[in-house]
């Protein structure tokens, strides 16, 4: 994390393709950073609430969906509604940097979904699992569950109706 004058937090995420910057997640209004690394993939996913605006920054971008791709320069922008599949690539020799904007981020809104491009994706993968058991990931995918009453939220003896009964 990095403070600037004024005190804002700005979080950077080291990814496999490169690194998001999230620059603001406050109020409606969220603003991050991507810059993948040269013929770099994010990952297949979408948002269950939010639409985003993607703003090519530097580079070009591949913007890939169900219904075909998209090819981006700089400067130039396309609108992801939720619940679209999307995939972003870095086909270019530099680093591509990519001004998102949308309401504000949480990871609980991502769906990650198979990624129809997971063979080319492999060589990446590996090294991020490298310190990974292979017996431990045969098949498994990685999940958390969690229960809300008396976990997250005080147990009582009915269930929490509303906002105003959570403790």
């Amino acid at each position: 994390r990095i403070a600037s004058k004024n005190k804002q937090i700005i979080s950077i995420t080291e990814k496999p393709w490169g690194h998001e910057e999230l620059l603001l997640n406050q109020g409606a209004v969220g603003m991050k950073r991507m810059v993948l690394k040269p013929k770099q993939k994010t990952s297949y996913h979408f948002h269950n609430f939010k639409n985003e605006i993607f703003f090519v920054e530097n580079g070009k971008a591949k913007v890939r969906f169900e219904s075909g791709e998209k090819i981006l320069s700089k400067g130039e922008f396309v609108y992801i509604p939720k619940l679209t599949k999307h995939q972003t690539f870095n086909p270019g020799p530099g680093k591509l940097s990519i001004l998102e904007f949308s309401s504000p981020h949480s990871e609980t809104d991502v769906v990650r979904v198979e990624d129809p491009y997971a063979k080319t994706r492999a060589s990446v993968e590996k090294t991020t699992l490298s310190s990974t058991k292979k017996s431990q990931i045969s098949g498994a995918k990685p999940a958390v569950f969690l229960d809300r009453d008396g976990v997250i939220c005080e147990d009582r003896p009915d269930y929490v109706k509303n906002w105003g009964e959570f403790i």
